[in-house]
């Protein structure tokens, strides 16, 4: 029987709110980033799906032959609808819930 291999994690990339000062006013503003290479976990509301807006988990890499750095839909019916999601049924829609 042949070993079964894992699919590589599709989100590897998110959207991160930094603030930046912009003529002396600060302001946020959502920046896509690769997952690899974040030192910490981010906090909730300070990442999403780059695609749908939706809330994702942030995953660290833990063995050398596990799932790299990524991120996944906290809820099923954005991973569902987003072309990016682990489940998508194959019509892409924005979040119900997004992260603003």
């Amino acid at each position: 029987m042949p070993k079964r291999v894992p699919k590589p994690p599709k989100m590897t990339e998110c959207e991160l709110k930094k603030i930046f000062k912009v003529e002396g006013v600060k302001s946020a503003r959502w920046i896509v980033r690769p997952v690899k290479g974040m030192d910490t976990t981010p906090e909730a509301g300070s990442i999403r799906c780059k695609h749908c807006y939706g809330p994702v988990r942030f995953y660290k890499q833990k063995f050398l032959d596990g799932p790299v750095d990524h991120v996944e839909h906290v809820h099923r019916v954005d991973s569902e609808s987003c072309e990016a999601g682990q489940h998508f049924k194959g019509k892409h829609s924005r979040s119900a819930t997004p992260v603003l």
